[in-house]
Parts: C-alpha cells; sequence; structure tokens
C-alpha cells in the first residue's frame, strides 16, 4: 500500500550502476533508505514506515571526526577509524502521519561485508563436511577456520553495532522492544543487568538469487540467521536479507529486510527497504 505523500516514497529502488555510485565511495549528503516495517501481534498488525538519510558529516572545531571500530583477530584488538555521519531517523505510520524524529551518528565502520564469512563457512563444509559433526577442538578446525574467523569478527562486531545504535536511540528502540521482551526483575538481579549476546549462525546461512529477493539490484544475497538472547535466554530470531554493504546500502550495514519471530509467543516483525535515493557520482 502506498503510503501518504508525507512519507518521502517514490516506490522505486533503482538498480546498481547509473546513477548509484561507484564501490568503495562514501556516504553522502542526501543518502537516504526508507523501510517499511510491520508489528504482528496474532491478529493484529500495525505498519510503520522508517526513513533512515544522512545529513552531514559530524565537525567539530572544523574537522571531520570519525570513529573507532574494533574486532578481535589472531588474539589481538583491531582497530580501524572511519568518518562519522549525522543522521535523521522519521517514522511514519500507516496512513502518512508522521510521529516522531530523532538524530543519530553513524560510522561507515559498521558497514562490514556479511557475505564474506557466509562463503567462508562454505567452503569450509566443502573440505571438512558438514559442520554439525567437526570437533571445533581440533587442529584441523583450528588452521581451516583461520581465514575466516577475521571476516566472521568483523561481520559479528557490525552488527553488535547496529544493535547498540537501535538500544540507545529513542525512536528505534521503541520498534525493537515492541516485539523483544525485556528481561525480568529477577534476571536483571541475577545477571547485573542485561546481557546482550548476537548468535548469526553463518553455517546455515543460504544464497539468494536476485529473482528470489525481488530487488533490482545484481547481488551478490545472502539469508543470513540470527538469534539476538538476553540474559542468556533467546530475545528474537531473526532471518536478515543481506548485500554487499556499499553506499548507501551501508546506512543499515548492507541489510535489505529482516523477519524475526519472538520465541514463546505469536509475535512477528517484518521489515523491508521500499525506496532509496542517493546523490550520484561526480
Amino acid at each position: 500500500d502506498r503510503p501518504e505523500e508525507k512519507v518521502p516514497f517514490d516506490g522505486h529502488i533503482p538498480a546498481r550502476g547509473a546513477p548509484a555510485r561507484p564501490a568503495g565511495e562514501p556516504l553522502s549528503a542526501g543518502d537516504r533508505l526508507l523501510f517499511a516495517v510491520d508489528l504482528i501481534h496474532g491478529s493484529r498488525r500495525q505498519r510503520r514506515y522508517l526513513s533512515i538519510e544522512v545529513q552531514e558529516p559530524v565537525i567539530k572545531d572544523g574537522k571531520r571526526q570519525v570513529s573507532r571500530f574494533s574486532w578481535s583477530y589472531g588474539g589481538e584488538q583491531q582497530v580501524m577509524e572511519t568518518d562519522l555521519y549525522r543522521v535523521r531517523l522519521d517514522l511514519w505510520d500507516a496512513e502518512g502521519q508522521h510521529l516522531e524524529s530523532s538524530e543519530v551518528q553513524i560510522a561507515e565502520g559498521v558497514a562490514q561485508d556479511h557475505i564474506a564469512p557466509c562463503r567462508g563457512y562454505d567452503a569450509l563444509a566443502q573440505q571438512l563436511g558438514p559442520l554439525q559433526a567437526v570437533d571445533t577442538e581440533s587442529e584441523a578446525w583450528t588452521e581451516a577456520v583461520r581465514p575466516v574467523a577475521e571476516q566472521t569478527s568483523k561481520s559479528v562486531h557490525s552488527l553488535v553495532s547496529l544493535f547498540g545504535l537501535a538500544q540507545s536511540d529513542s525512536l528505534l528502540s521503541k520498534l525493537l522492544w515492541d516485539v523483544i521482551d525485556k528481561p525480568s526483575l529477577l534476571s536483571l538481579v541475577r545477571h547485573g543487568g542485561v546481557e546482550v549476546s548476537l548468535q548469526p549462525a553463518y553455517h546455515e546461512s543460504s544464497q539468494v538469487t536476485a529473482a528470489q529477493s525481488s530487488f533490482p539490484m545484481t547481488g551478490p544475497y545472502r539469508s543470513l540467521p540470527l538469534a539476538i538472547v538476553l540474559n542468556e535466554r533467546p530475545a528474537l530470531y531473526l532471518r536478515l536479507l543481506v548485500v554487499s554493504p556499499e553506499a548507501p546500502w551501508s546506512l543499515t550495514g548492507g541489510i535489505l529486510a529482516f523477519e524475526g519471530q519472538h520465541p514463546d509467543r505469536d509475535s512477528r516483525v517484518l521489515a523491508r527497504l521500499i525506496d532509496a535515493r542517493w546523490k550520484a557520482s561526480q
């Protein structure tokens, strides 16, 4: 259903290529992604539209600000610095009525490749057989998994960063806690607060064709299972549709769509990119 014109909706996602920017170019002011988000509780379905738009780089004392993105590899902490951007979030209801806005800062470092570790685990399965039967304490496993370890660590830290952003922003956190139950008081006391664990199952990912994705970009695409665990209890089972995280898809770390299921009750969340715009390369 087309929302009211108050929602910046053109109904068109241009294919990769002209007028899009070449691979590797940074985010730019005016890059915007629009998602349709459905919050489903039993027979009740609530539609929201979420716009994510780059405003400008973060400038302080005349200098562009950077953010440190870190991951673990080889027993050491690896760090890189990437530009930080001011990003505006807007939320509309199903009738196109604007509900609220907020502003966050997003670093380009969160745009890590989630497809590379999926392919890495595909290669491991071809080399070692079904991974469920592999002895992960063996020397053979240790050597085989080494090339995949850094890709996996970067991807996990990217997902953790995006989840942390959703937790800390008032607009996004309302959507998040609509389908995820907050831990009980007893759980909070026992764990000293909320312990969050994101568990992507790269070995269970699957390839998705461009036709199956129904997006016009050439891909490649992967379907990636992800469990959100709070205080050692599953809170939401997700399946992400991911693509190479080039601008403007880097705004969401290459995530174009996802569906989530509550583990214990009939509650789901569905989100899908329905509109995009970006500044053409000069």
